[in-house]
């Protein structure tokens, strides 16, 4: 048993354990970025392998190129969660009508004889057919239809049901939910397939960039400025440098029960204010900001800043993706989970929750 688990996990592609976590568009980038990098020093790397040239670079910039115009997870989902979004009325349409047959037996049969009927049509599948659970849908259907056949002369009888309601009424829902759940089906296993080809292509080419990393590190060995084109740490932060950050959270009361609106949140030049619901999100440049602050509208009170004190502190904004664990800058002396010294200097990194101004905010990563 163990050495077929084995054999399956091999089968599956695995990103490199020597790169820090990472997207799947950082693979990309950085790999281009190596690529052209390595097409600048194409002479240094043909010396060391007569493999790299210029039409190896440009082929394996193709391949990422490839790799990354393959749908996204959004874009492999989409069918997946439209096709659940409809299985699901389809699901509730099936349950309705069985409530219609409910009622019919109801009325055909001696209140003595009701349970027993309505547990032959299905009755003990009917709850978690209705939570979503589609394996007693289908037993509920066929239950209900086996009972519609068996008893059609019971239900008819006094022009109680009609005599078309097991292929007008509740067979047109039954039709829908099998449609649906078809479809449903289909996109999953789409989705399945999809993210399998989208990470074995990744794979491929975070393979091909390893090698090359590898290979220039031999080669600038002795060159450091050069050796950091080829080092992925410092090819990542080149990469998300250029990536949006920010932050974003939620501002309440300091009993944590009612959120906040009108709060205005800025850093610099960057500005934003809570909504309805106490939420904000402040979008910036990547890089170190002076300070960061939070602030009611006159409308709202007094226009404070700051936290206890009022002091400030740099805010330390990094791109999204970066997974450095959330923690506040150099000075403050309070945990990060619960700074109550009003330290609005801290890295956006991770989520932080603050006491500021007598308000629970929580700050994450943008």
């Amino acid at each position: 048993m163990q050495k077929n688990n084995q054999s399956r996990k091999a089968k599956q592609p695995r990103k490199s354990k020597q790169y820090p976590p990472c997207t799947q568009q950082n693979v990309v980038s950085v790999s281009k970025l190596a690529w052209g990098y390595c097409l600048a020093l194409i002479a240094r790397f043909f010396l060391f392998s007569n493999s790299y040239t210029a039409e190896l670079v440009e082929a394996m910039v193709q391949q990422a190129d490839d790799a990354n115009a393959l749908p996204n997870n959004e874009q492999r989902t989409n069918g997946k969660k439209t096709a659940h979004v409809e299985l699901l009325q389809a699901n509730a349409a099936v349950c309705l009508q069985w409530q219609t047959l409910k009622r019919y037996i109801q009325l055909a049969y001696p209140k003595s004889l009701v349970k027993i009927k309505l547990d032959a049509a299905g009755y003990k599948h009917y709850g978690q057919a209705k939570g979503g659970r589609w394996e007693n849908t289908l037993s509920l259907i066929k239950d209900a239809n086996d009972f519609m056949t068996e008893f059609a002369a019971d239900l008819q009888a006094n022009n109680n049901m009609p005599k078309d309601f097991p292929t007008t009424g509740f067979g047109a829902a039954v039709t829908a939910f099998e449609t649906e759940r078809s479809r449903f089906v289909s996109n999953v296993n789409a989705a399945k397939d999809g993210t399998s080809v989208k990470d074995k292509a990744i794979y491929e080419v975070e393979l091909e960039l390893s090698k090359l990393l590898s290979a220039g590190k031999v080669i600038f060995d002795k060159d450091p400025d050069n050796l950091r084109k080829f080092t992925y740490e410092d090819l990542i932060k080149e990469v998300r440098g250029n990536e949006p950050a920010g932050v974003k959270g939620i501002i309440r009361s300091d009993s944590g029960q009612r959120p906040l609106e009108g709060v205005m949140v800025s850093s610099g030049d960057y500005t934003t204010t809570s909504d309805a619901d106490g939420k904000y999100e402040l979008r910036m440049a990547s890089g170190v900001h002076d300070t960061f602050r939070a602030a009611r509208l006159p409308a709202f009170g007094t226009g404070r800043t700051g936290g206890e004190g009022g002091r400030d502190g740099p805010l330390q904004c990094l791109p999204v993706g970066t997974t450095a664990g959330p923690r506040c800058l150099e000075g403050c002396r309070h945990d990060w989970k619960y700074c109550y010294g009003g330290c609005f200097g801290f890295a956006a990194t991770g989520r932080s929750v603050m006491m500021a101004l007598g308000w629970l905010m929580t700050v994450d990563n943008g």
